[in-house]
């Protein structure tokens, strides 16, 4: 630390070679205008509806993909269990 205040005393400032400071790149914002949380967007009852009929249809398809999932995860276990088996018998006949 004593070095360096030497130095910075015997080198003038412009011949000292130091690192400009990075700066942090600026965030691009929109221009549209943000809302907080606070503030209020006035809907109409019917645009209200139509909204909570869209999230409806979006619950009943992600449950239909839900219940499928389920069946075809219920199958290949039971298809791996049979190759288990398979796999067992086919081990033991061949010792």
């Amino acid at each position: 630390m004593a070095r360096k205040r030497l130095l910075s005393r015997l080198i003038p400032g412009k011949f000292r070679k130091t690192k400009p400071k990075k700066s942090k790149p600026k965030r691009k914002t929109s221009t549209a205008r943000r809302r907080s949380a606070t503030e209020r967007v006035d809907v109409t009852r019917q645009e209200y509806n139509e909204i909570v009929t869209i999230l409806d249809r979006r619950g009943e398809v992600i449950e239909g993909l839900r219940r499928e999932l389920e069946t075809q995860f219920k199958r290949m276990a039971q298809i791996q269990s049979e190759l288990d088996e398979v796999r067992q018998a086919w081990l033991k006949n061949k010792n």
